[in-house]
């Protein structure tokens, strides 16, 4: 997707991909990828960066979180064994 800054007819382009939740911008340009063979030859390469690098930050955040879950569950697994040892039972939630 590109926006014309300016006015419609202006030769400043924003090129920006938008995605379900947000928006990223790739590059303040002109009309030049237009004028590629075929159209937009250059573009499709900066798309497909910027998108693997989004996909690889998703997963980076993904792994984080489940890297958090694990550890919670884990603190919770070895406090609920020290009471079980010390004969305390544990609250029914």
């Amino acid at each position: 997707m590109h926006l014309h800054l300016g006015s419609q007819g202006s030769n400043e382009l924003l090129f920006l991909l938008q995605f379900e939740a947000h928006v990223t911008l790739l590059e303040i340009s002109d009309h030049r990828h237009f004028q590629t063979d075929p159209p937009g030859t250059l573009l499709v390469r900066l798309h497909e960066a910027k998108v693997a690098a989004y996909h690889a930050h998703l997963a980076a955040e993904e792994a984080a979180a489940t890297g958090r879950l694990e550890l919670e569950a884990a603190k919770k697994r070895h406090v609920l064994m020290k009471a079980v040892k010390a004969g305390i039972k544990p609250r029914k939630p």
